[in-house]
C-alpha cells in the first residue's frame, strides 16, 4: 500500500469514526471535518519510542474506538510520530518528553492539508504530567482507551475514561494527568493557529 493510500484510510477512519459518534462534544467540528480537504502532501516516517504503547490491549476500549486504534497501530511504524515539547523551552518533565506522541492526519502541515481542522492520534504513557496549558484553537479530546485527571481553570479536576469526549473553548486553562494505564486519544483542533505552540501557565 502507498503512503498515499494509507493516509487516505486512517484520514477515512477518523471521519467515520465522527459521523457515527453520538456525542454533542463533536458537533462543533463535524462540518469542518467533512470538509477538511482531499490535498495530500508526503510525510515521511518519524517513529518515536512511545509509539509501541499502540500494541498494547485495550480492555476498556469501544468496538469502534479498537478498531481505529488497531488501524494505527498496525501501521505505526509508517506514521510520522511528532512531539511539540523540549525540556530545554518548555516546562515538561521527563516522563512526558519520554512518554508522548502524537501522529497528525489533518492539519497545516498535512499529510492532509487542511485549513479549517488539525486531527489525528496521540499517546501519552502511564502517569505523565501534561502541565496546564491554553491555546487559542477550540479543542475536543476523544478518549479511546486508559483514564485521566482533567484539570481546568476553575479549580476543577475531572476523571475522564475510554468513550468520554472532553471539550474545550478557546484559551481555556487544561492539563492532565494519566493514570495508571497508558492514554490514546483522538483530538480535533479548528479556528486559530493550527500549528501554534501551547502555553504552559504551570
Amino acid at each position: 500500500m502507498s503512503d498515499e493510500a494509507l493516509h487516505t484510510k486512517l484520514r477515512d477512519a477518523l471521519l467515520e469514526f465522527v459521523r457515527t459518534t453520538q456525542n454533542r462534544a463533536l458537533d462543533p467540528f463535524r462540518d469542518n471535518m467533512a470538509s477538511c480537504g482531499e490535498q495530500w502532501i508526503e510525510a515521511p516516517a518519524n517513529p518515536l519510542p512511545v509509539a509501541r504503547l499502540l500494541g498494547q490491549s485495550w480492555p476498556d476500549a469501544s468496538p469502534s474506538a479498537r478498531s481505529l486504534m488497531t488501524l494505527f497501530a498496525d501501521n505505526n511504524s509508517r506514521l510520522r510520530w511528532e512531539q511539540t515539547y523540549t525540556q530545554a523551552e518548555d516546562s515538561i518533565g521527563d516522563d512526558m518528553v519520554n512518554g508522548y506522541g502524537f501522529v497528525e492526519i489533518m492539519g497545516k502541515w498535512g499529510p492532509f492539508v487542511s485549513d479549517r481542522v488539525r486531527s489525528g492520534v496521540c499517546v501519552f504513557g502511564p502517569r505523565v504530567n501534561y502541565p496546564m496549558h491554553y491555546h487559542g484553537a477550540e479543542e475536543v479530546y476523544c478518549l479511546l482507551s486508559g483514564k485521566a485527571d482533567f484539570r481546568l481553570d476553575d479549580g476543577h479536576v475531572e476523571r475522564h475514561e475510554a468513550g468520554d469526549m472532553v471539550y474545550m473553548r478557546p484559551l481555556r486553562h487544561h492539563g492532565f494527568r494519566v493514570l495508571e494505564e497508558s492514554v490514546v486519544m483522538f483530538y480535533i483542533w479548528q479556528a486559530g493557529d493550527l500549528r501554534e505552540k501551547s502555553t504552559f501557565v504551570e
